[in-house]
């Protein structure tokens, strides 16, 4: 695994890498500046189902269309291990012109084609995908819930040549800030025996290594092209993390091309 550079322009931050940029890839992340809403959400929340003002998101994704500038095929995330494939006719998943209620469920997108894809998140991690042979591309959407259930597993699988194939782990929540109780110990072992590697015992309490347990899991799917910003959303301010804040916003990872 190897670490990644970024670029922060205020209201986003975009990866600093000659491979992306030679094959006409941009992946990056919004931050929670430039926006509308206000405290606790304050202020570019993308989130339209965590109890913001639905008026004041709508203008957040009206500042979000100009920084993309084509459309963005987003999913209704329910932390399932369900992938939607899209190609440039997926339209109806563009949230540009769709309300969120009305977009189809699912916590991955792989796209054949060339229009920007994006996943939600306040902690959990951000992966995003690319083929550079094929130019196929996707992005997952990994909670707890959904890395445990094979949501890695079942989106890995549309990509077949794993020698071409770039793996970016985006931010999310450092293993320190992710305590856990031996309830969520017990159920994940009885899932995945895998996720007893990911579990720190300090003083008494247990974390989870959640960034480490997807990236395990990626590398036993064949693909060892793995990168990782290594941002910590509960320790950075200009992310969101429900971990932190309890009730607050989203931001948005995304992959296009030009």
């Amino acid at each position: 695994m190897h670490f990644i550079s970024h670029h922060t322009n205020f209201s986003h931050s975009e990866i600093q890498h000659d491979t992306l940029n030679k094959h006409g890839f941009t992946c990056g992340w919004t931050t929670v500046k430039g926006g509308h809403s206000q405290s606790p959400y304050a202020s570019f929340n993308l989130g339209w189902y965590v109890g913001d003002n639905e008026n004041l998101v709508s203008q957040n994704y009206s500042t979000l269309q100009k920084i993309i500038k084509a459309p963005l095929l987003l999913i209704r995330q329910t932390h399932s291990n369900k992938v939607v494939l899209t190609d440039n006719n997926s339209l109806q998943h563009d949230i540009f012109t769709h309300q969120w209620d009305n977009l189809p469920e699912g916590d991955a997108i792989v796209h054949t084609g060339n229009k920007t894809i994006g996943v939600l998140t306040a902690d959990c991690v951000p992966i995003y995908l690319i083929d550079i042979s094929t130019k196929k591309y996707g992005i997952i959407h990994a909670g707890s819930k959904g890395a445990l259930t094979n949501i890695i597993e079942n989106t890995c699988a549309h990509f077949p040549n794993k020698d071409s194939t770039l793996a970016i782990i985006g931010p999310a929540i450092a293993t320190e800030n992710y305590e856990i109780k031996d309830d969520f110990i017990q159920n994940a072992i009885s899932i995945d025996q895998l996720s007893q590697q990911h579990f720190l015992y300090k003083n008494d309490k247990a974390y989870f290594d959640l960034k480490g347990y997807v990236i395990n899991k990626i590398y036993n799917q064949k693909i060892t092209n793995i990168f990782n910003v290594n941002i910590d959303t509960y320790s950075n301010h200009d992310l969101y993390s429900y971990r932190r804040s309890g009730n607050t916003g989203r931001f948005l990872s995304f992959i296009k091309t030009y």
